[in-house]
C-alpha cells in the first residue's frame, strides 16, 4: 500500500492500469486485422478478381 492514498484509490488505480493495457491490446489486435484484411484486399485485387473481402 502507498502511504497517504486510501486503499480505494489505489484499487481504482490498478483498475484503470488493467483497462488500459486491455485497451491496448485490443487496438493492436484491431490494428492487425485491418492491416491483414488490407492485404487480403491487395492480393485479391492483384490476381484481377475484383472482389470486396471487407466483413
Amino acid at each position: 500500500m502507498i502511504d497517504g492514498v486510501n486503499v480505494s484509490t489505489q484499487v481504482n488505480v490498478a483498475l484503470l492500469k488493467e483497462l488500459f493495457e486491455f485497451q491496448k491490446e485490443l487496438m493492436s489486435q484491431f490494428i492487425n486485422d485491418s492491416l491483414d484484411n488490407k492485404e487480403t484486399q491487395i492480393s485479391t485485387l492483384n490476381r484481377g478478381n475484383i472482389i470486396d473481402v471487407r466483413a
